[in-house]
């Protein structure tokens, strides 16, 4: 069976959905049942607020199912609240996914040490806090979960990243595109955007204004059937767009 990322991503979003939503509900009743006897105010809302966040974010991703970059919010703030509250371990899971969800976004491409430098201010927050609220040896064993937990995890990446890898080779696949609705120019614009160009280059080349060459590139992902750059780079960064009929075909 071919594999489909985009129905994949839905898929992952609507449990997701599910999921968030389940857990507000029960941090609804936390809030109410349990929390109220909490000392700190400040613990009595982080479990409410941050899986409301997370079921907002999700609300959305139901719709849009590849904006990664909800998914990178929706975990980094859902790590930050579980390092308060306790829950490393599901906290490490979520800052592992949101940097691997930034890396593949391209995020890391440049300034990459102050960006992970800003990344880590609020989890490192986060720990204080943390270790304000426990004593000595039950922040002690907190670390020792973070640190288990990252551990386990570079094992598991060693066994499995071997197999997912990225191939060095240079195979494209062939998307022919009708040339009733496609120009010439729109399949330049699709093969520059595909293989990495942005749209300031793409628009030097061909001596027009880069707001035209964005505009154009909008209504190409709609032709296309997707919502953004994102979606478009996830889906068709190893294809080759060219005009008409294809031998292969």
């Amino acid at each position: 069976m071919k594999f489909n990322e985009k129905k994949t991503w839905q898929i992952i979003a609507a449990v997701g959905f599910v999921l968030t939503a389940a857990c507000f509900v029960v941090s609804i009743f936390q809030f109410f049942q349990i929390r109220q006897y909490d000392e700190s105010p400040v613990m009595k809302f982080i479990s409410l607020g941050i899986n409301f966040l997370a079921f907002l974010g999700f609300c959305y991703l139901i719709f849009n199912c590849m904006n990664f970059w909800i998914y990178a919010l929706v975990l980094y703030a859902y790590g930050v609240g579980n390092f308060i509250d306790d829950g490393n371990i599901l906290g490490i899971l979520c800052f592992t996914i949101t940097i691997a969800l930034l890396q593949k976004l391209g995020f890391f491409s440049n300034h990459r040490k102050t960006k992970i430098s800003l990344i880590l201010v609020c989890p490192v927050l986060a720990l204080i806090f943390q270790a304000k609220n426990n004593e000595d040896i039950v922040f002690v064993i907190s670390m020792m979960h973070i640190i288990a937990t990252v551990f386990l995890l570079s094992i598991l990446i060693s066994i499995i990243y071997p197999a997912i890898a990225p191939d060095t080779t240079t195979e494209y696949k062939e998307k022919v595109l009708d040339p009733l609705k496609f120009s010439k120019q729109d399949i330049e614009f699709l093969n520059a955007v595909a293989k990495g160009d942005y749209y300031d280059k793409i628009a030097k080349m061909n001596n027009m204004s880069e707001s035209k060459v964005k505009a154009r590139m909008v209504e190409l992902y709609k032709m296309l059937d997707v919502k953004n750059k994102v979606e478009f780079l996830t889906l068709y960064s190893k294809h080759t767009f060219v005009s008409g009929i294809s031998i292969s075909e």
